[in-house]
């Protein structure tokens, strides 16, 4: 999540408003165990004397996996279990850094950051019940979340100071646009692969010793056949019955969602008490400019130029719509009691003395239930459905569990068993395509001893339990299965080196000077011009386009030559006869802007990348055996 501006106002009032509204809810929903930071904790690596544990770690690959189930994406353990090690070791090594640079992110910065998070509102405001059960379905606790925030917001200082302070000069902007800009003169050959392949004969002992060089290029894929019931919480909603009590129940019990109180939009000029200013002197000066506004004066400037709340002074004193109960109880009662336009008297709190004004009153309204009734019936049922789709499954796993075979489980829930056929590990079927299920079908438990597998969670919606009804072990094929297939690959990477070899001979003749039609005579292949190509030229292989921008500036009257192999195993050879840059002063500067602050921020993440690969690099990093 990105960190906002800070304004300068993190010591007034809205700040200390913000930090005891978190305050609350930490005090509500709890800190953590603090003995969790007393038992000693195992860990995987150690980070320049700071451990990285093993709960951390088990806590990063769940996340990572459940990333991966939802995106569809295979999981190898121990592939995941090694990406995660070497993020959460770098991570570190960037908080040490940063720790001894003396970065920090204040506790009412991080406040802040969490109460103007989106995905932690409703309805725009702050959430307390969202927000908890956001982070704990994220792992977290809100201390460990607001820690954990903290050290990110610390750590995106320090890599932000430098990807965001690379920067270009106008010349250099310049020079790239021009380049940018500039188009050349070519022509190419292309020696295709397909012309030469059908030349190119195999014998059986090239055959052979491909086959026996390459044995596990040609063995069948591993398959299982699988009968599965499955359970779907959509599925249930039919089952679902709803009421008119039951809808306007819900909505009388939800009424504060659908109430939202008065709202009081205010301003206030604030004359601190501090060392240097005594209550008595304080409370003068407020009366002063108490007098100057009932004068005439315009509140907003005299809140500007005297304010002593520096994030309201700036917008002329203005605090914006707040429910009640926001502000400092001396604050709050007087502003209750004050008319739209009136201006009270100075106010004495904890800050000091304050003149508020009233500047605007947003009424409690109340949505009717006729507006939401619709609503209401489909989250009722929803939580109807969520409620049997839970029941279902407990019993399905225990039925299954079991159970010898699918058939039980299924006439009991009046489920269907199905079938997937033939599939290998990597499968596009709805439910045999799941890591989750592969993963669990070749567990021996299912694979060898014929069980039925536990409740497999495909999504949070979608529960599936699975059996091996048969399997097809991966076999080698044999040399007579596969000859025809051999022998293609063959005759298609000799017939790739040739056309390389020709393209190598090409440029070779005309570097020495032989003329381009003789050369295309000799090879039978033929010219293509291109006038004015630009780098983006289409029509042509991307390759072959930037092979000739590749190439050197060709002297006057000459031309530049230069070959490559294309990835579809064709050849080419490249000529750039002339070249044509702009101006690099015609631009104006507005116009490459643009350009110059995405190149800037590309140089940004390149010296970040860089940085960080040091430190990482010059990093005292030990691992232990733990992590396995």
């Amino acid at each position: 999540m990105g960190i906002e501006a800070i304004r300068s106002s993190t010591q007034g009032l809205i700040a200390k408003m913000i930090v005891g509204a978190i305050i609350i809810v930490f005090a509500l929903f709890g800190f953590g165990s603090i003995t969790t930071f007393l038992a000693p904790v195992p860990k995987v690596a150690s980070v320049g004397g700071n451990d990285v544990t093993q709960q951390e770690m088990e806590l990063a690959v769940e996340r990572s996996r459940q990333v991966m189930l939802a995106r569809g994406l295979p999981v190898e353990e121990d592939r995941l279990r090694s990406g995660v090690l070497d993020s959460l070791i770098n991570r570190q090594v960037l908080i040490n850094q940063a720790n001894d640079l003396d970065l920090a992110f204040s506790d009412a910065s991080t406040d802040k950051q969490i109460l103007t998070t989106e995905a932690f509102q409703v309805e725009g405001q702050f959430d307390a019940e969202r927000f908890r059960q956001i982070i704990r379905n994220m792992g977290y606790q809100p201390l460990s979340y607001r820690q954990e925030l903290q050290t990110d917001m610390k750590v995106q200082q320090l890599t932000a100071a430098l990807s965001q302070t690379a920067f270009l000069t106008e010349k250099e902007a310049r020079g790239i646009s021009s380049l940018a800009q500039q188009v050349r003169d070519l022509a190419y050959v292309l020696i295709t692969r397909d012309k030469l392949r059908d030349s190119i004969t195999t014998t059986p002992a090239q055959l052979e010793d491909y086959y026996n060089a390459n044995l596990s290029d040609f063995q069948t894929d591993e398959t299982v056949d699988l009968s599965y019931i499955e359970l779907r919480k959509d599925s249930l909603l039919s089952e679902v019955e709803v009421n008119e009590v039951e809808i306007r129940a819900q909505y009388e019990d939800r009424s504060t969602s659908y109430t939202r109180a008065e709202r009081r939009r205010s301003s206030h000029i604030l004359v601190a008490i501090s060392d240097e200013v005594t209550g008595a002197q304080a409370k003068a000066k407020a009366d002063d400019l108490h007098r100057k506004v009932l004068a005439g004066e315009s509140f907003e400037t005299l809140a500007k130029e005297h304010s002593d709340d520096p994030g309201s002074a700036v917008n002329g004193g203005d605090l914006g719509f707040q429910d009640a109960g926001v502000f400092v109880p001396e604050f709050e009662a007087t502003l209750a009691n004050l008319s739209d336009g009136d201006v009270s008297t100075p106010v004495l709190s904890d800050f000091g003395y304050h003149i508020i004004k009233l500047t605007g009153v947003e009424v409690a309204t109340v949505t009717p239930f006729e507006e939401v009734r619709d609503r209401i019936d489909a989250d009722v049922r929803e939580i109807k459905a969520e409620d049997l789709f839970v029941e279902r499954s407990a019993r399905l796993a225990e039925i299954a569990f079991e159970a010898p075979d699918l058939r039980d489980p299924s006439v009991s829930l009046d489920l269907t068993i199905k079938t997937t056929g033939h599939v290998g590990r990597n499968n596009a079927h709805p439910v045999a395509g799941a890591p989750a299920v592969m993963e669990a079908a070749y567990l021996p438990d299912l694979l060898t001893d014929g069980n039925n597998s536990n409740l497999i969670e495909i999504t949070p919606d979608h529960h599936v339990v699975v059996r091996v009804t048969g399997h097809s072990p991966s076999v080698q094929r044999s040399l007579a299965e596969v000859e025809a297939l051999i022998a293609d690959r063959i005759r298609d990477e000799k017939a790739a080196d040739d056309a390389l070899a020709q393209a190598v001979e090409i440029e070779r003749m005309l570097k020495s000077g032989s003329i381009t039609r003789f050369v295309a005579d000799q090879f039978g292949v033929e010219w293509k011009v291109i006038a004015g190509a630009t780098r983006s030229q289409g029509g042509v292989d991307r390759q072959v386009i930037e092979r000739a921008f590749q190439l050197a500036r060709p002297a006057e009257g000459g031309k530049s030559v230069g070959h490559i192999g294309l990835a579809n195993g064709d050849a080419a050879v490249v000529t750039v006869t002339g070249i044509q840059s702009t101006d690099p002063v015609s631009v104006p500067w507005t116009e490459l802007q643009t350009l110059a602050r995405a190149l800037a921020s590309r140089s940004g993440a390149n010296d970040r990348t860089e940085y960080q690969a040091d430190i990482v690099t010059q990093a005292d990093v030990s691992r232990t055996a733990a992590e396995d």
